[in-house]
């Protein structure tokens, strides 16, 4: 139990160190917050509001450990955010209007950033240079893009929404430059759309449900060879 967490949670994540983590959610004391973890108690280490929105809905931690993205929401509207983690205090470094932001996922290089929204909203692809994210590309989505994740190599993205029962996956151009068309569409078993996207390997990924149908759906994305 965290005494500093006093409203919803929507993501908690540790980093690569394995023993620092961060959640993010709705308005407690702070938005998001950094803890230790020693196996038997967290201890808080950061916390900041800092950026836009009243509802935190997700965080990516880069592969270094270096920087944290969140996914500020507010109304129908929202930012993406990064924050540097240096000397155990979370940095400010730049804030992109996007709309209502739902999920944030850096590459395995962390000069890419892959954004998606609500119903309507595209995924997108942003450069990251260490201080500003820049836009790369979107392509349409009318399902949103509640969660997205990259697969290991970096070659490729999957995408699921939490209000339409669809997964998709989608490959990068050559040197990451662009996302390209889609090439897997899934739909799911049920209606009640997917709660969670994990990829393990490039080839196939996991989905669950919402509900108790239909808890996980193995998706394979392995139709084209790989883009790096």
């Amino acid at each position: 139990n965290i005494a500093e967490v006093t409203a919803g949670v929507y993501k908690v994540q540790f980093a690569d160190d394995s023993y620092t983590f961060a959640t993010c959610g709705d308005s407690g004391s702070a938005y998001l917050y950094v803890y230790s973890f020693d196996g038997n108690s967290a201890v808080l280490l950061a916390s900041t509001s800092i950026g836009g929105g009243t509802s935190w809905r997700d965080l990516d931690w880069s592969y270094d450990n270096r920087y944290i993205a969140v996914a500020q929401s507010q109304g129908l509207g929202g930012y993406v955010t990064v924050f540097e983690w240096h000397n155990s205090a979370l940095v400010f470094l730049t804030s992109y209007n996007y709309g209502y932001v739902r999920s944030v996922s850096w590459s395995p290089t962390g000069k890419n950033l892959t954004v998606g929204g609500n119903v309507g909203t595209p995924i997108s692809n942003f450069f990251f240079d260490g201080q500003n994210l820049t836009l790369g590309n979107s392509l349409s989505l009318s399902s949103g893009a509640t969660f997205n994740v990259w697969s290991p190599t970096g070659a490729r993205v999957a995408i699921a929404a939490d209000i339409f029962n669809v997964a998709q996956g989608y490959e990068f151009s050559s040197g990451h430059q662009a996302l390209n068309n889609i090439v897997k569409n899934v739909r799911g078993t049920t209606a009640a759309g997917f709660s969670s996207i994990a990829i393990s390997n490039g080839l196939g990924v996991n989905v669950s449900t919402e509900g108790n149908v239909a808890l996980s759906n193995l998706v394979n994305f392995s139709d084209s060879p790989y883009m790096m």
